[in-house]
């Protein structure tokens, strides 16, 4: 506004009310202080009007009318989330529980699977490793490890798995390498392997208990379960043997039982000894947290001795060792409490499943356990269970097998196939003791039976 503009100012009556007269637009002001009028609007009321409008965005909504919340609001807020979270946990926990079991089955199938294609594509036998809990974590394995001794396992439970192949066979250190065997009736010896003409043993810091041997590269096939631990090798945590002297020799059985009689080959003879299968640079598989493969409850479709009716318990005297992967006693404990001998599952280029290695009774020492290695003929179940109900002996009536929440994993030997499965446990269950016949064992065959006629999830 000019000064020509206040003098054009109509006064209205008592002069208490002015209105501008000129045509222009209102000019908009700042906030910033304007300067003392002079002049004709000198001295005017301070209820004139000079018809200026505030410049738009410059006024504030004073901080006391400004929008929010009180405390009382927050804190009501707060008690009603907390009381739907309450109410929502106890429902969510079992889909949760559900949704790690679901996940742990997909791994456990694809990591199968890997191996199965890994073998195919190859031309060499692969297979996964499951290893036998150790216990390393425990505060008792703590106070072992601390006081200068090996820490307890727990052979009834497996956390991780592992991918394993099979190293190239050995014949020896020179082409002209000789084993000397003396036969006997179930079991032989191997006196020593060495080349003619050299006095230096070979298959130093090689040979296991557990490995295989085949003479002649033909004929039948024996397994090494016994020799004199090789002690220029300090640590020796896989136990691997001395080479075979007349006054330590290597313990041979034929595979398939002790019946078969083993030859003798004083002058030597050519051999291949198959070595078991060792890790690869493949990541491990950790199951998710609280989720174990549950080896009392796994294992293979029983092969029934002697005139004992079917799923007459895990005694060794009634049922072989293949029938668990960690055999129980009647009481519902292991068999072989200190048992470390991991559970393989091999497969062969074709994709079939080449052989089975797991722990049973050592026929020299029969206080302590020995990989045996055999060709399945039956479906292969691994049950992934739950760690709180692990051992057996304190969830009696409550096992992994008796949860409906729980999953079988079954492997098809002839075809190599792995698929999961929901468990149906028999209900109710008998109730009886470990060794009854048609108790424990009886429940745990049904549910293996349900679960192949069961729908298959894929690994969903």
């Amino acid at each position: 506004m000019t000064r020509g503009d206040v003098h054009n100012l109509n006064v209205k009556g008592d002069g208490s009310r002015f209105r501008a007269a000129t045509s222009r637009t209102p000019m908009a002001i700042s906030r910033k202080r304007l300067p003392s009028p002079s002049g004709a609007t000198a001295g005017l009321p301070s209820s004139v009007s000079l018809g200026i409008a505030p410049e738009p965005g410059v006024l504030r909504t004073p901080y006391w009318n400004r929008p929010g919340f009180t405390l009382v609001e927050l804190l009501v807020t707060l008690v009603i989330i907390m009381m739907l979270t309450a109410i929502a946990v106890p429902v969510l926990a079992p889909a949760l529980a559900g949704r790690r079991q679901r996940e742990a089955s997909r791994e456990v199938t694809s990591y199968f699977a890997l191996a199965r294609d890994t073998a195919m594509r190859t031309g060499r036998a692969t297979g996964v490793m499951l290893e036998r809990f150790t216990g390393a974590g425990n505060a008792s394995a703590k106070a072992l490890i601390a006081a200068g001794l090996p820490p307890t396992p727990v052979p009834e439970m497996c956390l991780t798995l592992w991918q394993v192949e099979v190293p190239p066979p050995y014949s020896g250190d020179t082409l002209y390498s000789r084993a000397f065997v003396l036969g006997g009736f179930g079991v032989g010896q191997i006196a020593a392997i060495v080349t003619p003409g050299s006095s230096v043993p070979e298959a130093y810091g090689l040979v296991r208990i557990g490995d295989t041997i085949k003479f002649n590269t033909q004929g039948h096939l024996y397994q090494i379960i016994g020799g004199t631990p090789d002690t220029t090798i300090s640590p020796n945590p896989t136990g691997l043997l001395a080479p075979p002297t007349p006054g330590a020799p290597w313990t041979i059985m034929p595979i398939g039982g002790t019946t078969a009689f083993v030859p003798s080959f004083a002058l030597g003879v050519p051999y291949q000894i198959m070595r078991q299968p060792v890790k690869t640079s493949a990541p491990p598989l950790q199951l998710p947290e609280g989720i174990v493969v549950d080896l009392a409850a796994s294992g293979m479709t029983p092969q029934w001795t002697g005139s004992v009716p079917p799923y007459a318990g895990f005694n060794p005297a009634n049922v072989a060792f293949t029938a668990s992967f960690c055999p129980l006693d009647a009481t519902g404990a292991p068999q072989f409490p200190s048992d470390s001998i991991p559970i393989i599952v091999l497969f062969s280029p074709t994709g079939s499943v080449e052989r089975m290695a797991f722990s049973g009774p050592n026929p020299s020492n029969a206080s302590q356990p020995m990989p045996f290695a055999v060709p399945p003929t039956t479906p292969i179940f691994l049950l992934l269970g739950q760690r709180e109900k692990v051992p057996a002996a304190s969830n009696v009536n409550n096992e992994n097998w008796r949860d409906a929440t729980n999953l079988w994993i079954t492997i098809f030997p002839q075809t190599g196939l792995v698929t999961s499965t929901e468990n149906v446990p028999l209900n109710p269950p008998s109730g009886q003791p470990f060794a009854t016949p048609g108790g424990y064992a009886g429940d745990l065959m049904a549910a293996r039976r349900l679960a192949l006629e069961g729908q298959t999830l894929g690994g969903r």
